[in-house]
């Protein structure tokens, strides 16, 4: 977590060169662009006594008879939000010919989550601060690449969505209107209990869909199975290859392999 009066020291441009004279440039996100800022906005609104307030406590004398009154001055700092987990992400990555023209360029967007929050606190026997923290993270939602021939240009995309557990749920091509989805499961440590659980994530399937005509088809679904009591090493892996009319859980959005198809083991 950085603060304020932390140095941020991060790659913002690198370039590749190769001995025949072309080069790759990737572009990353960097604290230029991707800054931790203070946000005033519910601060402003919180009345002086709330920001600023001074409270009354009595200190006890080493000698445990004594005591005097001091007064405490307790400050509330605008909440901050912190991105350091999301600088350091690629932004782009352009491939260069030995005459310095752009042959590939491929650009990366993200969207931000809120991984947690919580209060902060420096204090020191008659100053205590508190500081309301957010911590943020990206995720990659779109992957554009542009293949350059002369005066054509050939555009193709990519794009993620995610789970709320924020796992890959599908992946998603413009170009051949395949999706592929990603279902799990979820595993109990073996010496833990539900009282106290760290859950592992297990794939269970991969399904690849294509649309046709307003209509899915799956076009190949690997299934996996594993042993009960938290062992995320699938045992039993099942395939099948071949387009069939997809069914669909709305519920779930699960695909599955209609009755009556078998699965290669």
């Amino acid at each position: 977590t950085n603060l304020p009066s932390d140095p941020f020291i991060a790659y913002s441009r690198v370039t590749e060169h190769y001995p025949d004279g072309s080069y790759v440039e990737y572009i990353f996100e960097d604290y230029e662009n991707k800054p931790d800022w203070y946000d005033y906005s519910l601060y402003i609104s919180r009345s002086h006594q709330k920001v600023f307030r001074y409270e009354q406590e009595v200190i006890k004398c080493d000698d445990g008879d004594s005591s005097y009154p001091i007064s405490i001055k307790k400050t509330l700092l605008p909440q901050y939000k912190d991105f350091s987990n999301c600088r350091g992400k690629m932004l782009s990555k352009s491939e260069f010919d030995s005459d310095g023209i752009l042959k590939k360029k491929t650009s990366y967007t993200y969207s931000d989550v809120l991984e947690c929050q919580r209060q902060m606190f420096y204090n020191t026997i008659i100053d205590f601060t508190e500081l309301p923290l957010q911590i943020y993270s990206s995720r990659l939602t779109n992957e554009v690449e542009h293949t350059y021939d002369g005066n054509k240009c050939i555009a193709t995309s990519t794009f993620y969505g995610y789970n709320e557990n924020g796992q890959i749920a599908y992946v998603g091509h413009d170009s051949d209107s395949v999706t592929t989805y990603h279902h799990y499961k979820y595993m109990l440590e073996e010496d833990e209990t539900l009282d106290n659980a760290a859950l592992r994530a297990a794939i269970t399937d991969v399904v690849q869909t294509k649309n046709t005509m307003g209509n899915t088809y799956i076009i190949s679904n690997t299934h996996y199975q594993y042993e009960s009591g938290g062992n995320s090493k699938p045992v039993r892996i099942l395939r099948y290859e071949g387009e069939v009319p997809a069914i669909c859980n709305n519920m779930q959005n699960v695909y599955g392999i209609p009755e009556g198809f078998k699965m290669k083991d």
